[in-house]
């Protein structure tokens, strides 16, 4: 846990921001478009707001809490079933909590489901796999806090980008964590 750490500074490279998004198929363009239509209309109305900052604010830090909606709450069918994969492993965007999936991109699928009429069904696969996983229409959507490089552009639709990564140095004191004054 890195916050236990004895921090002298830290360096943030802004040059290495990236957007980062959900990813659909190629051919998946209408299923993007409504997508970014609810995205929209959450924004618009200040919901999109709330769920960002119970999400992306780093001063909360229970996860537990941030289950707001339950994977049973969701239907796992409707007019069109669409399968969410993730690794459950890169919170705040996804993460895993008493065996259900959950997290900021996971919400944003979950309420748009919910709203749309669509089931989903949450699927876990490694980071590595995700990509092959689309690509063969075992899973439709790819929520992992992924970044939208230009190569994967070339491979996949994304959703709108609404967060960032950036590269963050820290600097560690020269007697952190050692016992002798």
């Amino acid at each position: 846990d890195f916050m236990r750490l004895d921090i002298e500074e830290a360096f943030t490279d802004s040059t290495t921001q990236e957007p980062l998004a959900c990813a659909l198929r190629k051919e998946d363009s209408a299923l993007l478009q409504e997508y970014t239509a609810f995205f929209d209309s959450i924004q618009a109305c200040g919901r999109l707001d709330e769920i960002k900052s119970r999400w992306l604010n780093p001063l909360k830090t229970n996860n537990l809490e941030k289950v707001v909606i339950r994977q049973k709450d969701v239907p796992t069918k409707g007019k069109r079933v669409l399968r969410l994969g993730s690794d459950g492993s890169y919170p705040p965007y996804d993460i895993m909590v008493n065996n259900e999936m959950t997290g900021y991109e996971v919400e944003l699928w979950q309420r748009f489901a919910i709203e749309r009429g669509y089931g989903l069904v949450c699927e876990v696969y490694t980071f590595d796999a995700l990509l092959p996983a689309l690509q063969s229409k075992k899973i439709d959507v790819i929520a992992a806090g992924m970044s939208v490089t230009p190569d994967r552009e070339k491979m996949v639709l994304f959703t709108p980008a609404d967060d960032y990564s950036v590269t963050t140095v820290l600097i560690r004191k020269a007697n952190a964590g050692n016992d002798k004054p």
